[in-house]
């Protein structure tokens, strides 16, 4: 197949095989499980860089607790 923009991905065995008569070495092939993997860890990547990320902390939504002596030991009766 004559290779262009559109064959390139149509016809990926000519493409492999013009790659290697060039020179490309056949153990910089990469298998199509490794492709997976790789494109599953950058989506879930662009997906987490989705979050909004939160400047707030805990002390930011909660009152101040109030500090409390307990009662003096005759008040208990």
């Amino acid at each position: 197949c004559e290779m262009d923009m559109y064959m390139r991905r149509k016809c990926q065995e000519c493409r492999l095989k013009k790659c290697l008569a060039v020179g490309m070495r056949p153990e910089c092939v990469v298998p199509e499980n490794q492709c997976a993997i790789k494109r599953k860890e950058k989506k879930a990547q662009r997906e987490k860089d989705k979050l909004p990320v939160s400047t707030t902390t805990v002390d930011d939504h909660m009152p101040p607790i109030m500090q409390c002596e307990p009662p003096p030991p005759e008040a208990a009766r």
